[in-house]
């Protein structure tokens, strides 16, 4: 029966390298295939002195766009430093070397250190950052937020010279099966776009980066198909799909940076759609398969937790996930996967009071992260009137209180940047 045969446990056959690589799309073909920014602007819509009008103007938020993105990289780049020389000095060791210290070899008969010793620094773990950004159709809403913390957190990325890559993984038809071997895990459909990478020369970052602050900040609500590339547009969610194509990219980046730590982060706000191999897709429900020569095992249900784990060994990276909840339901079910049901109402209080939920070693990630369901960059500076609190004791704990509130606020809107410069120092 069809039952009993769906228990069946098959072989599947991982991708090789050339499968894997027809899916990902290089920075170079991402860019050419992108809106420039008259496109913002079509003919057909405003007339020339609109179209001039408007164009400056976007080109002139875009430059205030990228000055406040560095002051607030400033403030994070001061941070990883501090952590970064406090690391170095923690780790710091006295050695001794073969040279003798000729000022000390009247005390011989006491003291053996006659050699000199020298104090080595530890060097700080060289760390390499690769992002995956979800960019299914439901993210059309926060994927302006997103890219707006991406694009901090790339500016700080070269500032402290972290080498980095980021990239989007959607599914779109236009990259149908493509010639596969039944038995492979099933690529099809899968799209992953490069927007991003420390190989790209100044002007083309410049670029790439510019390109992407039109697209936030000409979108009042949500990013659309008509200001991105063919490649970019939004789909479906190839989650586990995307986790297989991962270990040729971050073998890739090990290769070529030669960093001791890479740390791979996930933004996704949905689960996965399956990959199961064509040969065994209505028959099995678990897939043994081997990665450099080591073998594994997945569960149809759960396997994109194991894939995350694959990945994590196969390839000695960091795994960082950031979920983003679409709303009440979605937050309590992910409260209760990543903590357990018994503290479920603890974590809830937790996750309201910090506006997000943090877990280690959780669905396969080293750290996983729930964030707020707005996680929008909130621009406000606080402001009061001085003249009024001066002798006013209410106003005065009112001013507190609300300063107190927007500390809090502004903590959580951070909180994937200040969360990212902890993990890297």
């Amino acid at each position: 029966s069809l039952k009993a045969s769906h228990k069946r446990e098959a072989i599947a056959l991982w991708p090789s390298k050339s499968t894997i690589n027809k899916h990902i799309v290089g920075y170079k073909k991402v860019m050419e295939a992108r809106a420039k920014i008259e496109d913002f602007f079509p003919e057909d819509f405003y007339n020339p002195e609109e179209r001039v009008e408007y164009t400056s103007k976007l080109i002139e938020r875009s430059v205030e766009f990228k000055k406040k993105t560095n002051k607030k990289v400033g403030v994070l780049a001061r941070e990883f430093e501090r952590r970064k020389a406090a690391y170095q000095y923690s780790r710091a060791q006295e050695s001794r070397r073969g040279t003798l210290d000729v000022n000390k070899l009247h005390k011989y008969k006491y003291d053996d250190q006659i050699f000199q010793s020298v104090m080595h620094l530890a060097d700080a773990k060289s760390h390499g950052m690769i992002f995956f950004i979800d960019y299914s159709g439901s993210m059309s809403a926060v994927l302006k937020d997103v890219l707006e913390h991406t694009l901090n957190l790339i500016q700080f990325c070269k500032k402290v010279g972290i080498p980095f890559q980021v990239y989007s993984f959607t599914s779109l038809h236009m990259h149908s099966r493509l010639d596969q071997n039944p038995a492979e895990f099933d690529m099809s459909n899968l799209v992953i776009a490069e927007l991003f990478s420390s190989e790209m020369k100044k002007a083309e970052y410049d670029q790439a980066f510019k390109t992407v602050a039109y697209q936030i900040l000409f979108s009042h609500a949500r990013i659309t198909d008509q200001f991105t590339s063919k490649y970019e547009q939004l789909g479906g969610t190839p989650l586990d799909h995307t986790l297989i194509a991962a270990h040729t990219i971050v073998k890739n980046f090990n290769r070529k940076h030669a960093v001791q730590k890479t740390n791979v982060v996930i933004l996704s706000d949905g689960d996965s759609h399956h990959c199961w191999p064509e040969s065994s897709k209505y028959t099995s429900s678990k897939l043994v398969f081997s990665v450099n020569r080591k073998q594994y095992s997945i569960n149809r249900y759960g396997a994109t937790n194991q894939l995350t784990e694959v990945l994590k060994k196969a390839t000695g990276a960091t795994l960082i996930g950031f979920f983003l909840p679409s709303g009440r339901p979605a937050i309590n079910q992910k409260v209760r996967e990543m903590g357990g049901y018994d503290a479920h109402k603890q974590n809830m209080k937790k996750y309201k009071k910090d506006g997000y939920f943090h877990s280690t070693e959780c669905k396969g990630y080293d750290s996983y992260f729930l964030l707020p369901d707005n996680i929008e960059i909130d621009e406000n500076e606080f402001h009061f009137d001085t003249t009024e609190v001066a002798n006013d004791r209410t106003a005065q704990n009112q001013l507190a209180k609300s300063y107190a509130k927007h500390n809090v606020k502004n903590r959580q809107n951070r909180i994937i940047l200040t969360k990212f410069a902890e993990m890297v120092a």
